[in-house]
């Protein structure tokens, strides 16, 4: 009733007063009741109020979305259980909490629903003889707990209003709970029926000076288990982008976004999208109508959901038609240039410049007006470039499907290299002649020489003077750069196909990292310097192959893994860095040779190998389908160790499999297939198994998926073997014993039999935990039986 009574002229301060006013609600002493065995469960999640004190929040328009429970009483308790639907979720449990189900005693909770939380619990209070309603003590507890839950509906407002506004709350409303538990301590429950994964299990945990938030478990609930999958629906659209965007001489970014809308059933009264946390979207119109925007912190809500876009809300002026397509246009502005010194800008590369929704394939048109004195590379194809008096205006184009558009600014020189139809454009930072940081030396000055023999000679003196050394020269290796770009290019052109655009501009940005968007690259800086110029940390013989060789190939692989080819959800997301990965590391073995490759995924293993505070090894952090999971508290470099390293294994040990003929034709079959799609790991899993050899021993791979995608361990293994009797009955007999990845582990492992005149052959061996015998009769005698020749498996 409160949605529609609200006229369009009110809407300017609306949205935002019902924010105001059910974040400062509070408690309602009237509805606090001493409750006892007061069940309750949210699909997988069950809640058992044993005895205690429950009171609820206000009413805002008749709607309670809010409560808190207490157990300080005598005698006093509260539990909740969880079992986790697979051996996943409960390995991840258990790692946080020692237990892979969570059964835990509570003393308080605070909730956060807008679902029919209130309307259930109270039925059942109404209905029981045990529960008896406490004003008195309603009155304490506010006291006591309204600011905590202020703090706590103030995360979640944004997700509290859109679904005030939505109406259809019974369904697909939020519960949240904040717990205090008797031996885990503070964690939080998070049930989100919209969300892909609807249950979440976490805690707020610091390591660093950097807030995480562990999850502990997140999976889909029972009832979405036990439904056939079906494909997923975006439910709002937001397409073919225009954008209008000015860069002020401060490196203030305005910009006005247009794009196509086409909402769906659940978001036609207020729709959510998303920005880098560093933007502040101002103002919307939507088929030229002005719409409410909202767009206030929701820390705790955004540190649950991850990523670096926050959530914001737009509530148009009049209900929108579902499947219809509008308008909408955004203006916002922020700080996502920033500078770096020495004449060096970037733009933050983890987040959106732009307003968001679930990244589609669409076309960008994107013009900015900046500087005269600086440079501008974006996605696409230059369509126009002016000069307006002290501005400069470009125009870019996309001229195919993209998901994602980026941009970045300097003071550049350019060098261009055009191959088989693509060109490549490197752009460098233009060398600033001043030091790195001001120093002094101290320096002997000697006396002027004097052609008199008669002349007094002065003495000698040390002086302090000021040096200044220069800067590497960026610029130094730009034709060097575009060639060897514009060959990795063309190499992976031939492997997988054309790319999505036509030119591929390479920009630098600070830091040891770089990042692929769809024509545009992101590289270190440090990749621009000779190598005898780099920092003396990046000087280390894998160090200068990762900014040398690597880097600028994965992140030009991503042109097809990322930007062609898609992950179906942050669980496969994996596969996208470890195909870009291990397709930089092709590149690098045809430049630099097989040895080259075996001492890259030596080093990875390694790092997989280092052992964190507790002793276990960084591998054992989780499985590599956890995806930014991984990235908590305990392990803090987990996530990119797995995700880029292991996941390079993965595809290396795929390979081994297959052949490199196979594999080649495997990846080219998934660029095909998978074109403007996105992949699930389930998908590339059946994928990869059509390109296994006849009679391989794992045909569907599902023990090699099982094992190295969804768990966790690195064995070592041990071969002995003896070779007995004479041709044409020979019999090799044997023990391949596995340790150090414990009881559960199992893998196929290669045992190759050399021969002196015939070609080697190959047989697969499944290891367990400890000893396992093989026998085996063939022809001849070998000269030598070897463990995993070609690095088949990951071990140590």
């Amino acid at each position: 009733m409160w949605v529609l009574a609200l006229a369009p002229g009110l809407w300017a301060d609306g949205v935002a007063d019902l924010a105001r006013r059910i974040v400062q609600a509070g408690l309602d002493p009237e509805e606090c009741y001493r409750v006892r065995e007061l069940n309750f469960t949210k699909e997988d999640l069950r809640f058992y109020l044993t005895d205690g004190y429950l009171i609820f929040g206000k009413a805002v328009d008749g709607v309670r979305s809010a409560a808190v429970f207490t157990a300080e009483v005598e005698g006093g308790d509260a539990e909740m259980l969880l079992f986790p639907p697979n051996r996943s979720e409960r390995l991840s449990l258990a790692n946080y909490t020692g237990s892979p189900n969570l059964n835990e005693h509570f003393r308080t909770a605070v909730f956060v629903f807008t679902d029919d939380t209130y309307a259930r619990l109270s039925e059942q209070i109404r209905a029981g003889e045990f529960q008896r309603r406490s004003p008195e003590q309603g009155v304490l507890l506010a006291r006591q707990w309204d600011q905590v839950l202020r703090n706590m509906c103030s995360s979640f407002q944004i997700r509290l209003v859109g679904d005030f506004l939505t109406g259809s709350r019974s369904q697909t409303g939020l519960f949240y709970a904040a717990v205090t538990g008797q031996k885990l301590g503070n964690f939080d429950i998070l049930y989100d029926p919209r969300a892909d994964e609807q249950v979440t299990i976490g805690q707020v945990a610091s390591k660093e000076g950097r807030t995480y938030f562990d999850i502990w478990t997140r999976f889909p609930a029972r009832s979405i288990r036990n439904q056939a999958p079906e494909a997923p629906v975006a439910d709002v659209s937001l397409t073919n982008y225009r954008t209008d965007a000015l860069i002020e001489p401060d490196l203030r970014l305005k910009v006005r976004t247009t794009a196509r809308l086409v909402p769906g059933a659940e978001e036609k009264r207020a729709l959510t999208f998303y920005i880098s946390r560093q933007m502040k979207v101002t103002d919307a119109i939507i088929d030229g109508e002005p719409a409410e925007v909202f767009h206030p912190e929701s820390l705790r809500a955004n540190l649950i959901r991850g990523g670096s876009n926050d959530p914001f809300l737009v509530v148009p002026a009049r209900e929108l038609s579902p499947g219809r397509a509008y308008e909408i246009e955004f203006r916002h502005e922020g700080a996502v240039i920033s500078d770096a010194g020495n004449g060096v800008y970037y733009v933050g590369a983890r987040g959106s410049w732009y307003p968001s929704r679930s990244l589609q394939f669409t076309r960008f048109d994107l013009t900015f007006r900046y500087p005269k004195n600086l440079g501008l590379v974006a996605t696409g194809q230059v369509v126009d470039d002016v000069t307006e008096g002290e501005w400069r205006v470009t125009r870019r184009r996309a001229d195919g499907r993209v998901r994602m558009a980026g941009f970045n600014l300097g003071d550049y020189e350019r060098r261009s290299v055009t191959r088989g139809g693509y060109t490549v454009e490197v752009y460098a930072n233009r060398r600033v002649e001043r030091a790195l940081e001001p120093k002094t030396q101290r320096v002997l000055l000697l006396p002027p020489r004097s052609t008199s023999p008669t002349a007094q000679r002065r003495p000698l003196e040390i002086v302090t003077v000021p040096i200044a050394p220069l800067l590497p020269d960026p610029t130094a290796r730009l034709d060097q750069l575009a060639r060897e770009v514009a060959a990795g290019l063309e190499f992976m052109t031939n492997h997988f196909g054309p790319p999505p655009l036509r030119t591929l501009t390479v920009s630098p940005i600070p830091g040891a990292f770089g990042q692929g968007f769809p024509g545009l690259l992101y590289l270190s800086t440090i990749f621009y310097l000779d190598p005898d110029e780099r920092p003396a940390a990046a000087r280390s013989e894998y160090q200068q192959t990762f900014f040398s060789e690597i880097l600028s190939a994965h992140e030009t692989a991503h042109q097809w893994w990322g930007n062609v080819v898609t992950a179906a959800g942050y669980q496969d997301e994996w596969l996208m860095e470890a195909l870009a990965n291990y397709s930089a590391l092709l590149y690098l073995e045809k430049r630099k040779g097989s040895r080259a490759l075996e001492s890259v995924l030596s080093e990875y293993k390694n790092h997989l190998l280092v052992k964190a505070e507790d002793g276990r090894i960084t591998e054992s952090a989780g499985p590599i389908v956890w995806g930014l999971r991984l990235e908590s508290s305990q392990v803090p470099a987990a996530w990119r160790t797995i995700t880029y390293e292991k996941g390079s294994w993965i595809m290396h040990m795929l390979r081994r499999q297959m052949g490199d003929e196979r594999f080649l034709s495997m990846l080219g079959e998934l660029r095909r297939r998978y074109q403007y799609r996105a992949v699930s790991t389930e998908q590339f899993q059946r994928l990869a198994a059509q390109f296994l050899p006849p009679r391989s021993p794992d045909p569907q791979l599902e023990a090699f998926f099982e094992q190295w995608v969804y768990s966790t361990g690195i064995p070592s293994l041990r071969l002995n073997y003896s070779v007995r009797g004479k041709a044409p009955a020979v019999r090799v007999s044997g023990t391949l014993t596995q340790r150090d990845a414990g009881q559960d582990f199992s893998a196929w492992v290669p045992i190759e039999l050399q021969y002196a005149k015939a070609r080697p052959v190959i047989h697969w061996v499944r290891s367990t935990d400890g000893a396992v015998p093989f026998n085996l009769t063939v022809r001849q005698a070998p000269s030598k039986v070897v463990l995993d020749p070609g690095s088949s498996v990951l071990r140590r």
